[in-house]
């Protein structure tokens, strides 16, 4: 079975990305897909060093030793090329220890 834990920005997602994921993972991964409850993390907050780490802390619980964690941003006001380089994640060690692949 696979286990998507999602950290999502506003409330809309939390309803959204649990259905969306569901759709994309009935034709990707054969078997059983788990989605827990999103994760809700303010943008003042996600974006701030240390802070989101404890938020993928939190969705590395919920995904469990062969999950896989989702972060979905809205970027509304921001463009994502600019944003995703100087994200406090690109340079913490939860980054770099695992395979952003799956």
């Amino acid at each position: 079975m696979v286990r998507i834990a999602t950290i999502v920005e506003g409330r809309g997602e939390v309803e959204a990305a649990p259905i969306l994921l569901r759709r994309i993972a009935a034709e990707v991964f054969p078997g059983e897909v788990s989605i827990p409850t999103p994760i809700r993390a303010p943008r003042h907050k996600i974006v701030k060093q240390d802070e989101l780490e404890k938020f993928v802390e939190l969705a590395a619980g919920k995904a469990g030793v062969d999950g896989c964690i989702l972060i979905l941003l809205d970027a509304d006001d921001d463009c994502p090329a600019l944003l995703a380089p100087d994200s406090p994640w690109r340079k913490s060690p939860l980054h770099s220890s695992g395979d952003a692949s799956r």
